[in-house]
Formats: structure tokens, sequence, C-alpha cells
């Protein structure tokens, strides 16, 4: 057990120094201009140049992101649940659902201005956008994906509707949820930042890493580019850990994923 967690540590560690070396030995070897390309030390200069700003507006785009985010939790388990249900309301939606996910953000962007007006009401809706299909989508897989077995032990004893609805369907799909949940968190950073680009959310006196990325492209600050690149990384890294932290408060004592051999 303590040699998995030294890996865990380590790994990832040593996979980070090859990356940052073979970023310098493709500078070198390509020669390539740090205009295009600027080496690691200039990024990791650049972000402590920039830190309390880098900070600020992280903070600002947590802030939509999480609200956006918060929402498509709510929302997307409450239709995965309608979903889960019945047939007939997952075969009359879902395939709506769909065509919401395969629509660009960029063409429904000028859509939430136009109804939302420019600021955080526009952000946080392309955020809830952006998080939203994955809850749906895996939390109604887990919600038909229930053992047949346990379905049919529920029939022979006879368990009412709601019974086998609450007690066995809906703990069945919450490992789905999470990991719908997971992936709806590496997504956060994108869709909050993406509207922050596009729709803005300067109107409110506030800037976040999309106002930030604005800026730093219109006055070809390449070094902090890659810096609010990064802040936006370690944003969503951030989420995900927190993410999986309550995943395994909440099932690593009985869910079989943490009882297989080598976890």
């Amino acid at each position: 057990m303590k040699t998995l967690r030294t890996t865990t540590v380590v790994a990832p560690l040593l996979s980070g120094l090859l990356f940052i070396a073979l970023w310098y030995a493709v500078i070198a070897i390509w020669n390539l201009s740090p205009f295009y390309v600027p080496p690691p030390h200039r990024v990791m200069g650049a972000m402590i140049a920039e830190g309390p700003r880098l900070l600020e507006a992280t903070l600002v785009t947590a802030d939509y992101g999480l609200s956006g985010f918060a929402l498509a939790v709510v929302v997307g388990v409450a239709l995965s649940v309608g979903l889960g249900a019945s047939t007939l309301v997952r075969k009359a939606l879902y395939p709506w659902i769909l065509v919401l996910q395969m629509t660009p953000v960029v063409i429904l962007a000028p859509i939430i201005v136009l109804w939302f007006d420019y600021g955080p009401s526009s952000v946080i809706c392309i955020a809830f956008i952006t998080s939203f299909f994955p809850i749906v989508a895996n939390t109604t897989l887990g919600m038909v994906s229930t053992d047949p077995n346990l379905v049919d032990c529920f029939h022979v004893y006879r368990a009412k509707p709601w019974q086998e609805f609450f007690l066995l369907r809906l703990p069945s799909a919450f490992p789905y949820l999470i990991s719908g949940v997971k992936i709806a968190a590496t997504l956060v950073p994108i869709g909050a930042v993406f509207g922050e680009f596009f729709v803005g959310s300067f109107a409110s006196g506030k800037g976040g890493l999309g106002l930030l990325v604005f800026i730093y492209n219109k006055e070809t600050r390449i070094p902090e580019l890659f810096a609010a690149g990064i802040s936006a990384c370690l944003l969503g890294f951030i989420l995900v850990s927190v993410v999986v932290a309550i995943n395994w408060a909440l099932l690593h004592k009985w869910h079989e994923s943490y009882h297989v051999k080598g976890r």
C-alpha cells in the first residue's frame, strides 16, 4: 500500500519533469523563437510576475464556473432521475439533449448574449451548458444499468416501484454520477474561460481568466498567455481533486471499485 501511494505521487512528478525536459529539447532542436514557444522558465517568471493578477482572475473564473457547475449538477441529476425512471421520457427527451450537446457553444454564445446580455449571467450559462451533458449522460446510464439480478430480487420480494428506484437504482447509479461530475469538473474552466472571452465578464467590473487571455493576446504577451492557461488547468485540477475526495469518502467503504486488488 505504501509503495502504491509512493508511485501515485512519484510517477506524475517524473512524467512532469520529463515533459519539461522535452519542452526544452524541442525548443533547442528546432531553434524555436521564444515568441512562439516560450521556455518553461519564462512561463514560470510570468506566473510569478503576474501572480496577484492571475490569482484574482482565477477566483473570478472559479466563481462563475462553480455557479454554472452547481446548476448543472442539480438540473442534470433531476433530469437523469426522470430519464431513468421512465422509458417514454427517456426516448422523448434524450435525443434533444444530444442535439444541445452537439451544437457548438460558439454558435450558442450570441444567442445567450441576446437573452442574458453581456456579463456574469452569460458566462454562468455557458459554463452550465459545458458541464451539463456528462452529468446527464453518465447518471442516466447508471440508472438503466442496474444489475438485473438485483432487480429480479426486488421483484421476488415484491418491492414497490419507489423502493426499487430509491433503494436500488439510485445507489447503483451513484458511481456513474460521480464519474459524470468528474468529467464535468474538467470542463468547468473551459466553459468559464470561453464564456469570459466571448461574452465577457468585465461588464460587472470584474474580469476572469478569459479577459486576461484577451488582454495578453492583444498585447502579444505569450509567456503570460501560457501562464493563464496553466492557471485554468490548476483550477480544473483542484475541482477534480475535490470530486475525487468526495467520491472516496462516499464509496470507499462499500463500492467494489475500492476493493479491487491493486487499488
